[in-house]
């Protein structure tokens, strides 16, 4: 981080970027807290630096959203991943399977609300755009149809669970 300071100054995308490896990285020894707070530094430079609708910018809030999501804060991190997607949404077509990750993220957090319809939603359209973009045998698939299928397992609907095992 000092370097990447040193050399482009601290209001450069460079900054922001060292500042998320660091957050990553306090993140695996489970320094959450601090994680957050590098990673908020790192949006508001990317956000000045670069504007609002930045892939860069959607890649932060999405790391944030991650943040809350395990410190059990879903409602912020619903709000980090569905702006995190807004940006996803408006890039090219080469980019969908970023749209797929960040819907998949989104259902993640309704399945721990117990919104369970709409975790299915977000899960079907991630796991067309993954089959679409990484073809029906990609490993990311087969992540989607289990998370589907634990979903339905939770609702108790066991065939359509048992279908989306077998698929995956």
């Amino acid at each position: 981080v000092a370097a990447a300071s040193k050399v482009h100054g601290e209001g450069h995308p460079e900054h922001a970027t060292a500042l998320v490896w660091l957050a990553m990285l306090r993140r695996t020894q489970n320094g959450y807290e601090e994680s957050e707070r590098l990673l908020l530094r790192a949006l508001a430079i990317r956000e000045k630096a670069l504007g609002p609708d930045h892939t860069l910018v959607g890649s932060a809030l999405n790391d944030l959203g991650y943040t809350a999501n395990q410190r059990g804060r879903y409602a912020e991190a619903l709000t980090y991943y569905t702006r995190s997607l807004r940006i996803a949404e408006k890039t090219d077509a080469s980019e969908q399977a970023l749209v797929a990750l960040r819907l998949n993220n989104i259902a993640s957090v309704y399945d721990r609300l117990g919104r369970y319809g709409e975790a299915e939603t977000a899960y079907k359209r991630a796991l067309a755009i993954r089959e679409k973009v990484l073809g029906p045998d990609a490993p990311d698939v087969a992540v989607t149809l289990n998370n589907l299928a634990l979903v339905y397992e939770t609702t108790g609907r066991n065939a359509d669970a048992e279908q989306a095992h077998r698929r995956s």
